[in-house]
């Protein structure tokens, strides 16, 4: 996974440098990431999720790079997310995607209970 990290404005597309990125991994079969931090650093500074995605709208993009980012090493890690939901608290729980059900409840005995939804 290579990520760029561009001006506002080519955070959509990307731009040259990118392209020259692009270009010289091509044979590697990799990701890659195009994220502006600017971008980002405005986007974690409003406060709710409407406010986010009118942002994210407005500059053209689908959702943030952070949020790419995660999802992208994720599935290079073939990681997901088991959440458990109960009275005290709620909790996500990482897991490799080739353990089978139960392997994780051998794994996570205590943990798993009723109502597991996977991400």
């Amino acid at each position: 996974m290579y990520v760029c990290n561009v001006d506002e404005a080519s955070a959509v597309k990307g731009n040259k440098y990118v392209d020259m990125v692009r270009e010289s991994v091509k044979d590697e079969n990799a990701e890659i990431l195009v994220v502006a931090a600017k971008t980002e650093a405005d986007i974690a500074e409003l406060e709710t999720y409407e406010d986010r995605q009118m942002f994210l709208e407005e500059v053209g993009l689908e959702e943030s790079g952070v949020s790419r980012l995660i999802k992208s090493a994720y599935s290079l890690l073939n990681l997901q997310t088991y959440f458990t939901a109960g009275v005290q608290e709620v909790r996500a729980w990482t897991y490799e995607k080739r353990l089978e059900s139960s392997a994780m409840r051998r794994r996570y005995p205590y943990r798993l209970r009723e109502g597991i939804h996977s991400r």
